[in-house]
């Protein structure tokens, strides 16, 4: 009883309160009005404050939608702890004024908790005379509010002093990065809490935080069309040197998880495009343009794409001069002024209806010795990017409709492929017509590729079972397709073991894993021949299971030969 009594008078002597604040003005937080008077406030049905100082700012209707704006952004129960959004005049900083307090008790003991009566200061931008910076300021105010909150609740984590520890700062790569800062101090770019607050913004942030702005093309840089940060496809973060928050994988899964949510069917970004500097052509004789083209991008429902080409005159720049702003559009052209040159920078943003948005990489132009390159090829699907080891093998396929990809823009090719679609793109890479059923097994009569199956098992080129079974959705191994392919190879050349089927057998790679295969002759011909090849630890993987990126590989090889 006694012990309970001690510890009750015990009495917190220090409280302190993590509070951060987010440069949205032009100038560093001074000495704000907040003595002005209240001249008008409403309030939300779940009780959230709007509350003006500011003279423009006393009509209901216009406080709504500030109410409204703010709900639009995503939010789930820490929408619970935000009390108010607080409108002031000045050319101040707009901040998220919050987060996590600390009780420091007379013996010692600390207690940290997430305080509730957490609130936006909002100054309007004097020179935002249409209020588009409104819904990005409070999406990213609001960004702070809940990547603190659900950081602290899950992970005891406040993105400052132990920054390092949270899993955030691992998958957004920015542990093992000395540009990152968490002090207060440090560059606003480069500190943790302002990333993630930049980060929810593109990811969950309202349809007007993440409007698109489309403007008349500016090849000549001239045109007088007012552009700012707060423009989602001009400036989509602070930050040019990282990745924006759609091209980081498992971000959005992660910040699901951490608010108790399930990720559903969440829209997949657009790729990257690439983006190429590639010639220089003249108007009017005399007036030279630099010309730009980038790949088409791809989302995963084939939605119209918006294209945003733009300049700047250092990679540290934070805003970017519009060039083109374009749906469905893949080249732009720049002009070069008399006596023009230097280093200028450039880099696309393609954005989706969804909001998502992704950038290329930040392409270098030397305006005095330019390097001219060749327009880079559009990607096909979402999954194969430019560089993929196979896209060479996978694109003429395509082309001939040997192979084909999936409705969300993907090609899978990592995927196993079944001994029923190998034996469909085998007839088709051969020519191979279907037979009038598929009654070549008992297993494959109502099998969508029985007709295929019965084809290729008339040639002699896939068997079935003792049992007179195909296992048509059984994934088929590179033991079976060696097999198949050097059958193909000997029908081919209509000679059974001559030719390249036989000649280029000594020379075959040797594998530690395939002496007393069933299928050892085949593999050692096949790979002498180069259709396939082995791996590069010595060994060919017999019983592994063929991927679709290897099955272009191989097929596109036997169809040349072919």
């Amino acid at each position: 009883m006694t012990g309970f009594l001690q510890r009750a008078l015990l009495l917190p002597i220090l409280l302190t309160m993590f509070m951060m604040t987010a440069v949205t003005g032009a100038n560093p937080v001074l000495a704000a009005p907040y003595d002005d008077p209240l001249l008008a406030s409403y309030t939300g049905p779940n009780g959230i404050e709007i509350l003006s100082y500011h003279p423009q700012w006393t009509e209901q209707a216009k406080l709504k939608e500030v109410w409204d704006e703010l709900m639009r952004n995503t939010h789930f129960e820490e929408i619970r702890y935000f009390k108010r959004v607080k409108i002031y005049q000045g050319n101040y900083n707009s901040m998220y004024r919050g987060g996590i307090q600390t009780i420091t008790w007379s013996d010692g003991r600390k207690k940290q908790e997430f305080l509730k009566d957490n609130e936006i200061i909002y100054f309007q931008d004097p020179d935002d005379k249409e209020e588009n910076g409104m819904a990005v300021t409070l999406a990213h105010e609001y960004g702070h509010h809940f990547t603190i909150y659900y950081l602290f609740k899950r992970e005891k984590n406040d993105l400052h002093g132990n920054w390092q520890d949270s899993r955030y700062a691992r998958l957004r790569g920015l542990v093992n990065n000395k540009n990152v800062n968490s002090d207060e101090n440090a560059d606003h770019q480069w500190q943790p809490v302002e990333i993630a607050a930049s980060d929810y913004v593109q990811l969950f942030g309202s349809p007007n935080a993440r409007k698109i702005f489309y403007f008349e093309d500016q090849p000549d840089r001239t045109g007088t069309v007012r552009f700012s940060t707060t423009m989602y496809n001009i400036c989509p973060q602070e930050n040019t040197y990282l990745p924006l928050a759609a091209q980081v994988p498992g971000l959005y899964e992660y910040w699901m998880q951490l608010a108790g949510q399930p990720a559903g069917d969440l829209n997949q970004a657009p790729l990257p495009p690439v983006l190429t500097l590639t010639g220089k052509r003249y108007r009017e004789y005399t007036t030279p343009y630099y010309q730009f083209q980038w790949s088409r991008s791809l989302d995963d429902k084939d939605n119209p794409l918006t294209y945003t080409l733009l300049e700047y005159d250092s990679p540290d720049d934070r805003l970017g001069q519009p060039i083109t702003v374009a749906a469905e559009r893949y080249s732009a052209e720049r002009l070069l002024y008399p006596g023009e040159g230097g280093i200028k920078y450039y880099r696309v943003l393609v954005s989706d209806p969804e909001g998502l948005i992704v950038a290329s990489d930040m392409l270098k132009v030397d305006l005095d010795n330019p390097d001219f390159q060749e327009p880079p090829p559009d990607i096909m699907f979402r999954d194969v990017p430019a560089g993929f080891w196979a896209v060479g093998s996978i694109r003429p396929l395509v082309e001939r409709g040997i192979l084909q990809g999936y409705t969300d823009n993907t090609f899978k090719p990592g995927r196993r492929i079944t001994r029923a679609e190998f034996a469909a793109v085998l007839c088709k890479a051969l020519g191979i017509k279907p037979a009038d059923s598929g009654n070549g097994f008992t297993d494959t009569a109502s099998h969508w590729a029985g007709a295929y199956i019965t084809a290729v098992k008339e040639a002699g080129l896939l068997n079935g079972y003792g049992d007179n079974t195909f296992g048509p959705d059984r994934p088929i191994s590179r033991a079976e397709t060696a097999v198949v392919l050097q059958k193909a190879l000997e029908v081919a050349e209509g000679t059974g073991q001559t030719g390249r089927a036989a000649a280029e057998t000594d020379g075959a790679a040797k594998f530690t894993d395939v002496t007393g295969h069933w299928a050892e002759k085949e593999i050692l011909q096949i790979t002498g021949g180069l259709i396939m090849s082995g791996y590069p630890d010595g060994t060919f993987k017999p019983d592994g299971k063929l991927t679709r990126a290897e099955a272009a590989a191989v097929l596109a090889r036997a169809v040349q030969i072919h």
